[in-house]
């Protein structure tokens, strides 16, 4: 990568002493880029451009584009080097327009933290020294060059910026971008030769928050409503008095916490969901879907959060369940349970699938089949492998093809060796074929456990990510399953209803509760069911032991470490 990419390219690219036609630029790496006639030397051709590029690891460093966007900026500047490098501007043949100093110095603001990141920061270009693969001494120019105005730092699958030399100055970009390189847009006015103005108002900002912050912002206030059920006397939510149970018509703080606890359920369900299917995607498919659609994603969980709660207020359906105000018997089934399960069970299901999927290539042997390789190249895309190629990426299915075992080639045995041939041809084609045999085993076994480590890595990486899904998946599942129980229990008993009928005769006769308790346990759901409805406080729980250590290195460092 870098300079050593350019070096490699001087063979079949062109010096401007040796190029002397110009040509248009059809399809290929630099499709984004180069839109102007481009200089070819005599004897070269696009499609051995492209052919060097593509053996000097550029596959490689966009498969980092695609598996982590926080790579994306640094990958979108090497490749616009890159390409007005390798593709000069031409004018009546002769060399016309060069990469500007500015597309090299962006290379190296970008690039420095991923390329040290692989050992590989040597590598990045001189931006002061002469312009690589240029057989005249030339400069990188400041003006009048390719690429002065500045590109859009995202996926390839954007458009760019014209090459041209001299662009027409545009508009400030808009505030929708899918990277952050600054949390805050540009400010043009800004003094920054006076630092102690006062500061000007922010003109917005350039990305939507992390699924995780919006679903720790559910269970926050989530849990912030079911604090209401402590204190007091005992019957500060659930009751009016000793003997009232808490219901719309006679409780507004019923009717508060089961609105606030009904969205903020549907709210942390739907961020948490979502975060579960793109873990998935990223892990298991390479693929960054919700990136592009975060708005509608916006959207929809607003309309998801709000409108259960507002069914349960204006069917009269708020009640007290166990020791929380949610809804009645009657409502919450098809006004809370439904809802949360369209979303809440896929996220289960892929979940559980993600880690099985996970854990069973960490234990496969790669090729084994066309199923296992590709599985086996999807998740690894998004570790870096230090020993691979120049830009520390090499896929398990050119590993493979890389290592394939050779047989020895008799021909290079020595005479003693070619004696024992010549008399005992039979003996030697086994011995031969047991030293075959044991050279495969020796590489699949090191092929393999290469395999596992990179899987082991992926998981490691991912780990947080994780177990917040698989500890979300163990919460969610208990309280809708435990959930539904009690409701299926209590949906059709009323008040003429024979055994509780004969519970209320039982506790007004002056018997205690353990007598009258055998009146109704065998209709009811065991008191663990009540507490299992509560496992909803466990995530704050489970996010401070997954969290509590980074939590803690980040407020250490923002307090002590300025």
């Amino acid at each position: 990568m870098g300079p050593a990419l350019f070096r490699l390219l001087s063979a079949a690219l062109v010096a401007s002493s040796l190029a002397d036609t110009c040509e248009t630029y059809v399809s290929g790496y630099c499709t984004r880029y180069v839109d102007y006639p481009v200089l070819v030397a005599t004897g070269s051709s696009f499609s051995k451009v492209e052919s060097v590029l593509k053996a000097g690891g550029m596959d490689l460093l966009l498969s980092l584009n695609a598996s982590t966007p926080a790579n994306r900026p640094c990958v979108a500047a090497f490749l616009e080097m890159s390409c007005y490098t390798v593709f000069p501007k031409c004018s009546d043949g002769v060399l016309a327009g060069a990469p500007c100093k500015s597309v090299c110095e962006r290379v190296v603001k970008e690039c420095t933290t991923l390329f040290t990141q692989f050992g590989k920061k040597k590598l990045l270009p001189d931006c002061a020294g002469n312009i690589l693969n240029f057989e005249k001494e030339m400069p990188y120019p400041e003006e009048k060059c390719l690429g002065l105005q500045a590109t859009a730092t995202v996926g390839p699958e954007q458009s760019s910026v014209s090459g041209n030399l001299n662009p027409a100055p545009t508009a400030e970009p808009e505030a929708a971008k899918h990277e952050c390189p600054s949390f805050l847009l540009k400010n043009p006015d800004y003094n920054f030769s006076n630092p102690g103005q006062v500061m000007l108002p922010v003109a917005g900002r350039q990305c939507f928050g992390g699924m995780m912050m919006y679903y720790a912002l559910g269970a926050t206030v989530c849990h912030f409503f079911q604090l209401f059920n402590l204190g007091s006397n005992g019957y500060r939510v659930g009751c009016v008095d000793e003997v009232t149970e808490a219901l719309q018509s006679n409780s507004n703080l019923c009717i508060v916490q089961a609105f606030f606890l009904s969205a903020m359920a549907q709210y942390l369900t739907f961020w948490i969901n979502l975060f579960m299917f793109n873990l998935h995607l990223q892990l298991v498919w390479r693929k960054d879907w919700f990136q592009d659609r975060m708005l509608i994603m916006h959207v929809l969980s607003i309309l998801y959060t709000f409108i259960p709660p507002i069914a349960i207020i204006a069917t009269n359906g708020v009640a007290t369940i166990g020791f929380t105000c949610l809804a009645s018997v009657h409502h919450a089934a098809p006004q809370v349970l439904l809802p949360m399960g369209i979303i809440g069970w896929p996220g289960v299901v892929v979940t559980v699938f993600t880690v099985v999927h996970l854990f069973r290539m960490l234990l496969s042997a790669p090729g084994g089949g066309s199923t296992n390789a590709s599985s086996t190249n999807s998740s690894m895309a998004t570790t870096p492998n230090t020993a691979g190629g120049k830009s520390g990426i090499k896929s398990i299915g050119a590993k493979s093809a890389a290592q394939t075992p050779q047989a020895p080639d008799p021909t290079k045995s020595g005479s003693n060796t070619d004696s024992v041939a010549a008399s005992k041809p039979g003996k030697t084609a086994t011995t031969n074929g047991v030293a075959t045999a044991q050279t495969k085993s020796v590489k699949e076994a090191a092929r393999l456990a290469k395999h596992r480590q990179k899987i082991w890595g992926v998981i490691t990486k991912s780990w947080r990510s994780i177990a917040i899904c698989v500890g979300v998946v163990v919460i969610y599942g208990s309280f809708w399953s435990f959930t539904y129980v009690i409701i299926e229990a209590f949906d059709h008993v009323s008040a003429d209803t024979d055994w509780l009928q004969a519970w209320v005769g039982c506790a007004l006769s002056g018997n205690s509760q353990s007598d009258c308790a055998a009146q109704v346990s065998p209709h009811i759901p065991g008191g663990v069911f009540i507490y299992m409805q509560q496992t909803t406080a466990l995530i704050g729980t489970a996010t401070a032991i997954i969290f509590g250590g980074s939590f803690y290195e980040d407020w250490k460092e923002l307090l002590f470490k300025k």
